[in-house]
C-alpha cells in the first residue's frame, strides 16, 4: 500500500498527481474546505490533516468515488480509532451477554441439582417431600388439592389426580408391618403437581 510521503507539506500538484486527479478538483475542494488557502500566484501547500480532509471529501463524492490505495498517517490512524471503538462496543455487548448468562446459570444451576437428586432418588415421594421441593407450604398444598378434587378428606388420591397424572397410589408397608394405601408424587409427575398445586 502506498503512503503519501510527506513531511510537513505537498503542493496541490503534488495531491493530484498522488490521488489521480486534475488540480482544479484539488482546487475546488481547497477553495470549499479552507477558503483562504489558495492566493492568486503563490503556490498552495497543503498539510497532512488537509490532505487526509481532501481525500475524504473525494470518497463522499459518488462521481470521484474510488478505492484509493494512497493513505495518510491521519487516515490511518483514524481507522484505526475507529476499528478500538467497534472493539470496545463489542466488549461490552460481551460484558452484559456474560452477565445475563450468569444469572440465569445461578437460577438454573440449583433446579439442575435438585432433580438430578430427584432423579437418583426413589421414583416416588410423599406429596410433604414434593411440597418442600418446591418450597411450598404443606399446609397450603394439601388445602389446594383437596379444593380442587385431587385429594380426599384421607389423603388419598382421588381418580381424577390419577388421571390427570397428578399424583399415584402407592401401597406401603408401615411401622406395624401393615400395608396401607398412601398418596404419592411420582418423579415424572412433579411438573403436573407443581401446575396442580400453583
Amino acid at each position: 500500500m502506498n503512503e503519501l510521503s510527506i513531511e510537513k507539506t505537498m503542493t496541490v500538484k503534488e495531491v493530484a498527481m498522488v490521488l489521480n486527479c486534475t488540480e482544479q478538483t484539488i482546487r475546488n475542494y481547497c477553495n470549499r474546505l479552507f477558503p483562504d488557502k489558495i492566493k492568486n500566484g503563490l503556490t498552495t501547500y497543503l498539510t497532512e490533516i488537509e490532505v487526509t480532509k481532501i481525500k475524504l471529501e473525494m470518497n463522499e463524492n459518488y462521481i470521484l468515488k474510488t478505492d484509493f490505495e494512497v493513505r495518510t498517517k491521519l487516515e490511518k490512524n483514524l481507522i484505526v480509532r475507529q476499528a478500538i471503538q467497534f472493539l470496545e462496543e463489542e466488549k461490552f455487548e460481551l460484558i452484559e451477554q456474560n452477565r445475563i448468562l450468569t444469572e440465569e446459570n445461578q437460577i438454573l444451576t440449583p433446579k439442575a441439582i435438585a432433580f438430578d437428586v430427584l432423579m437418583k432418588t426413589d421414583d416416588m415421594m410423599s406429596i410433604t417431600t414434593a411440597a418442600k421441593h418446591f418450597k411450598l407450604s404443606q399446609k397450603k398444598v394439601f388445602s389446594v388439592l383437596r379444593d380442587k378434587g385431587y385429594l380426599t378428606l384421607s389423603d388419598l388420591p382421588t381418580q381424577k389426580a390419577i388421571n390427570k397424572d397428578v399424583l399415584h397410589l402407592k401401597e406401603t408397608v408401615c411401622k406395624d408391618n401393615k400395608t396401607r394405601p398412601q398418596a404419592v408424587v411420582k418423579t415424572n409427575q412433579l411438573d403436573n403437581f407443581y401446575k396442580a398445586v400453583k
